[in-house]
Formats: C-alpha cells, sequence, structure tokens
C-alpha cells in the first residue's frame, strides 16, 4: 500500500486480486453501516413523533404528526393521504 494510505496500489491489487475483493467488500460494507444509520435515524425520528402526539393526551386532531410520520419515511412523496392502500405483502 502506498505509504500512509489505506488504498492499496493498481500494481498491489493486480499481484493480489484478493486485495480487489476485500477493498470492496469494505465499501459495500461502509454504505451498509453508512444506510442503517440514516435507518435508525428515521426510526428513531417516527418515535420522536408518535410519543410526542400520544404524551400531550389532549383531544388532538393526529392528523399533523401522522402526516410528519409519513414525511420521515418517504419525504416528497405526494400521495401521502391521497389514496387508500390495501395491505401489503411483505418482501423477505
Amino acid at each position: 500500500m502506498n505509504k500512509g494510505e489505506g488504498t492499496p496500489t493498481r500494481i498491489e491489487l493486480e499481484m493480489n486480486p484478493d486485495k480487489l475483493l476485500i477493498n470492496e467488500l469494505e465499501i459495500k460494507l461502509s454504505d451498509c453501516e453508512r444506510w442503517l444509520k440514516e435507518k435508525d435515524n428515521e426510526i428513531k425520528k417516527i418515535f420522536q413523533i408518535a410519543s410526542n402526539a400520544i404524551y400531550f393526551r389532549d383531544n388532538s386532531d393526529y392528523l399533523t404528526a401522522l402526516y410528519e410520520i409519513c414525511e420521515v419515511i418517504k419525504p416528497g412523496d405526494e400521495s401521502i393521504g391521497e389514496t387508500f392502500i390495501e395491505e401489503m405483502e411483505i418482501k423477505e
């Protein structure tokens, strides 16, 4: 590897193709970790909105809180509340 760098050089990769595979896996893992952190933050935000709506226990209209939750889940989706959504099949 280049001195002080964590990325293998092209010559090192040609001499040892396994390093390329490991490097690609590390990049994919890094992307997965970033995605999971984003989703974790979204879940925390959804919980915060829902919990705060419940906390007030007044006869408030919860439409705003539900809309905010939908916006966190699918930002910019213009179909929020426009149509009835049938139960979706969960794919595993």
